[in-house]
């Protein structure tokens, strides 16, 4: 007959661990407690039973887990929270299981109490968990703080009967505070793997989505009002979720190393091709990351490559609604995956385009190359485009400097070069030297 070690992590538990602990006594061979520093009442509970108390660092939900479940006497495991409890139906399945061990792992359903009141819909039930095993078999693993233990490949697993009583939260702020911490945990997990939400679909569709499986399919309306409330706070844990990974995407691309995206539609070499192609090899030079958004098999597209220079080719998609789709997505997807910063471009019959696959790209920063393309955009466009959209313009010469500057007096100059004075020549100067920029604050 195998002897069975019940570990259990604590910290702060002196309200559920006596309960915990007492349910548990009937089927333990050791009782081991790995406590993160509690500051409570914790371990002097836990000294007034059989216990082995020991303490470690917290690292991380899988993590202590793992190193928990090696400090124990014996291979055979039951894994428990403190705030959960062996049901009697449950105690009597696993002395069964220990005179009779057959299985590598076995599972059994978690029964919620939430608020004084037992869950029996929702997500929340039948939520089967494996917590008794082999540890030879197996470890935990997942995303933090969402936890599992996965067995080896080819492990035999049995269902058990009865319930693992779980007394989950006293209070509805309990939950909310709770949601808050570990979405901020599944955030940063989720964001270390390189999940990169979209933003309709996860933040906005998803937690609907979660709302009606949970209160409709998953019948949690049968749990009346806290049934309701599950179902709301799921949908709300959702959205705090993906929307903090959001976050620390944008927060990540205005901290990352500033990089123009220039948007180019023409296939002839021509003296604006020449003058961009020759502006964006001064900006190299300097050590500005850039890349260029070209025909394909078009010329400046060619010198781009000769001169080492991120590009990415772009089909004419014509007026086809198809065709038309999968180049924006296309050129949304390059925009993301480069972390563009800001486009740059003087195609002014393709504003509409780029500024709304640089608002899907979430792009910050939209500026046009030349000012006298703002005559050929309609009126309305120029409103609404550059007013809310465009961010600023390149001016290619002091006339046109001057000029624009007297029009738009709220945007302000900022001169790149190195601390020199703008002086009003008709020559025309390299573009490099002068950015508009919106807010007082440099892009």
């Amino acid at each position: 007959m195998p002897r069975i070690s019940v570990v259990i992590i604590t910290y702060n538990e002196e309200r559920n661990i006596e309960r915990c602990l007492l349910s548990v006594q009937e089927v333990a061979d050791e009782i081991l407690v790995v406590d993160s520093y509690s500051t409570d009442r914790t371990e002097e509970i836990c000294k007034r039973y059989n216990v082995r108390f020991v303490q470690h660092v917290f690292e991380g939900y899988i993590e202590q887990k793992n190193w928990a479940t090696l400090q124990a006497r014996y291979d055979h495991v039951l894994f428990l929270d403190a705030d959960e409890a062996l049901s009697d139906a449950l105690r009597q399945s696993i002395m069964q299981v220990k005179t009779n061990w057959t299985h590598d792992g076995y599972t059994f359903n978690r029964l919620t109490n939430y608020c004084g009141h037992w869950i029996r819909h929702t997500s929340w039930y039948p939520s089967r968990k494996l917590r008794l095993y082999d540890r030879r078999k197996g470890q935990w693993d997942g995303i933090n703080p969402h936890d599992q233990f996965v067995m080896s490949e080819g492990s035999t697993i049995q269902h058990l009967q009865g319930d693992l009583l779980h007394y989950s939260y006293y209070t509805i702020e309990q939950h909310l505070q709770q949601i808050n911490n570990f979405t901020e945990i599944i955030a940063g997990s989720y964001y270390r793997k390189g999940l990169r939400p979209v933003f309709l679909w996860h933040v906005v569709f998803h937690p609907i989505w979660r709302f009606f499986r949970d209160y409709f399919i998953k019948l949690g309306f049968l749990d009346g009002f806290y049934g309701f409330v599950i179902s709301v706070n799921g949908a709300y844990e959702v959205y705090l979720k993906y929307l903090k990974i959001y976050h620390r995407i944008r927060t990540e691309r205005r901290q990352s190393p500033f990089r123009l995206c220039f948007y180019w539609d023409s296939d002839e070499w021509s003296i604006a091709a020449e003058s961009l192609f020759a502006y964006m090899v001064g900006l190299q030079q300097k050590g500005v990351e850039l890349s260029l958004v070209a025909p394909a098999g078009s010329s400046i597209l060619k010198k781009a490559k000769s001169a080492r220079m991120n590009y990415f080719p772009i089909t004419s998609s014509g007026k086809k609604i198809i065709p038309a789709f999968f180049s924006a997505w296309r050129f949304i997807s390059y925009l993301k995956n480069y972390r563009v910063a800001a486009i740059v471009t003087d195609e002014a019959d393709k504003i509409s385009f780029i500024t709304r696959c640089a608002r899907w790209a979430e792009v910050p920063h939209i500026i046009i190359q030349r000012t006298d393309y703002i005559g050929t955009v309609p009126a309305n466009s120029v409103r609404h485009y550059y007013r809310y959209r465009v961010n600023g313009t390149i001016i290619d010469s002091d006339i046109k400097f001057y000029t624009y500057l007297i029009n738009h007096y709220e945007w302000i100059i900022h001169q790149k070069t190195d601390n020199q004075s703008a002086s009003v020549t008709v020559n025309n100067t390299t573009m490099a030297d002068y950015i508009l920029v919106n807010n007082n604050e440099e892009i």
